[in-house]
């Protein structure tokens, strides 16, 4: 996971979505591997990919603000601003 963070950072978007998936698959309760991939995602501009992780995220917690605040932020990137 710590991995990921570190390609995170040096634009190793690649990289950083392998680990962040292969620490997803191994804790697939933990949503800090989803809101990781999200923000990969997002670094990459890939809204609509980041838009599915943060609904990911939000059907293990649907209270979570957070996730819903930047699922909001990613619809409006993507264009999509009569969902956000």
């Amino acid at each position: 996971f710590a991995r990921a963070i570190c390609y995170k950072k040096i634009k190793e978007y690649e990289k950083a979505l392998d680990d962040a998936k292969t620490y997803a698959t191994l804790k697939p309760n933990d949503t800090k591997a989803l809101f990781l991939t999200a923000s990969i995602y997002e670094a990459k501009e890939d809204y609509e990919k980041a838009i599915e992780s943060y609904f990911s995220i939000l059907e293990k917690e649907p209270t979570n603000f957070e996730a819903t605040f930047k699922l909001a932020g990613a619809l409006v990137n993507a264009g999509r601003f009569e969902e956000g």
